[in-house]
């Protein structure tokens, strides 16, 4: 009697006081931890990977070869790659093209 029941919130959401059920991180970021209690223990998702959906305990993969990602990403394609830049899956950002070389579009 007047013991707690359940356990401690799951990975990818929060538990407020006095929830029955944890509520789902936001797109665009996600909780890696136990015990989440509100909606700062969700991190925006980590540059150069997108976290697409709700809940997520990890960013679901990296940003597209073409495209990058600086951060809190819903998607793999949040930034195409400008003209004389390049950028490999996963880049946070674009790197100019080597001397000699160019990238009209991608």
């Amino acid at each position: 009697p007047g013991l707690p029941t359940g356990g401690l919130c799951p990975k990818g959401g929060f538990c407020p006081v006095g929830s029955s059920y944890p509520t789902a991180c936001a797109e665009g970021t996600f909780n890696n931890f136990t015990g989440g209690s509100s909606q700062q223990d969700c991190v925006p998702c980590t540059p150069g990977y997108y976290c697409s959906g709700s809940n997520l305990p990890y960013p679901t993969g990296p940003c597209s070869a073409g495209y990058y990602c600086t951060g809190g990403a819903k998607l793999p394609t949040q930034f195409k790659t400008p003209a004389g830049h390049y950028t490999g899956p996963g880049a946070s950002g674009p790197s100019e093209c080597n001397l000699g070389t160019y990238n009209p579009s991608v």
